[in-house]
């Protein structure tokens, strides 16, 4: 081990918060309260232009999960920039409500099912540089995210004919310094994790060769893998969240300790979920209303009203990350 590796590998420091307290603690919804379920509290983490009342509402994740095995309070994350925004401070409010939640979950640690950059990006920078938050997370269940970036979301600000981009989408390209600077100490689990995705996954690239969601140290999983469901599972990105097989994936993981297996699936779960409360047109309507919020052609003008604005650039790293020691090109804060 060299002295860099093993001086980021003992770093034991938290990163400072840049926003206040008060507003972080706000971002957390419990929409069915917490009410001490056995199984703790899962806190579900949405993806890009997404809040949490955005995405999980209508998924198998809000429907069912509260009622699996031993049962789970369910909360969510609503994130003021929607996850357009600096995921610098997306990740903050992660790293902030980690503890809190715990103090509150019957097993004294919270599970994180997270999306897309709710996945790949803002969960595994707060279990990087907040490493105090890793004792209180018992599994982080990751789908379709993009650990090591994604191609082509800068294009897409340019095919908007948008004046700059947003922030975040500088940040989770391939090669951008916040991708390697997660990647220093984040490229492998931090937590027992289970990170699932889709070859067919249009929206994160790429997820068929060297795919972007497979972390060192996780149970990877994708969903077209031959002991999974094969070439047939045709889920695409957002398709991802009501997919039967990822939430059997996700209830395995959850019960045995982050870590989901294919030895403990049943095809059947490529197809049904095991709770037939609702038919497969009820969570096709959840999909439809998700597609619609994230290619509504308004959300620049939504995004700049509520206070946030375009860049040119990647914004610069915190100070924090330098001072880890895992970039040398920081901003002064």
């Amino acid at each position: 081990m060299s002295v860099m590796t093993a001086c980021i590998a003992s770093v034991s420091t938290d990163a400072p918060f840049s926003i206040d307290t008060a507003e972080l603690k706000k971002a957390i919804e419990c929409p069915r309260g917490i009410a001490g379920a056995a199984g703790g509290i899962v806190l579900l983490v949405s993806g890009t232009t997404l809040s949490g009342g955005d995405e999980w509402p209508g998924t198998p994740f809000y429907e069912y999960l509260p009622y699996e095995g031993p049962g789970y309070d369910v909360c969510w994350l609503n994130n003021p920039s929607k996850g357009l925004g600096d995921a610098q401070v997306s990740s903050e409010y992660i790293a902030y409500n980690i503890p809190l939640l715990a103090s509150k979950s019957a097993t004294g640690k919270i599970a994180i099912v997270g999306h897309s950059q709710g996945a790949g990006l803002t969960p595994q920078w707060a279990l990087d540089f907040w490493p105090s938050t890793r004792a209180r997370v018992s599994a982080y269940i990751a789908i379709s995210g993009m650990f090591h970036g994604t191609l082509g979301p800068i294009a897409t600000c340019k095919a908007e004919g948008l004046n700059g981009c947003y922030p975040s989408f500088y940040q989770m390209s391939n090669g951008s310094a916040y991708i390697d600077a997660q990647m220093r100490r984040g490229g492998r689990a931090l937590v027992p994790t289970t990170s699932l995705w889709s070859r067919v996954d249009g929206t994160v690239i790429p997820e068929d060769v060297d795919p972007t969601s497979h972390l060192e140290g996780a149970a990877n999983f994708a969903v077209q893998q031959d002991n999974i469901c094969g070439s047939g599972d045709t889920s695409d990105h957002v398709h991802m969240v009501i997919d039967p097989a990822v939430y059997a994936l996700a209830v395995d993981a959850l019960a045995h300790g982050g870590h989901a297996s294919a030895t403990r699936f049943h095809k059947t779960s490529c197809h049904v979920f095991s709770n037939g409360t609702y038919n497969q047109a009820y969570f096709n309507a959840t999909v439809d209303r998700i597609n619609n919020i994230v290619v509504n052609a308004s959300a620049s003008t939504t995004y700049q009203a509520t206070g946030y604005n375009l860049t040119a650039a990647e914004p610069p790293l915190k100070a924090y990350v330098c001072e880890q020691g895992q970039a040398t090109d920081c901003g002064s804060v």
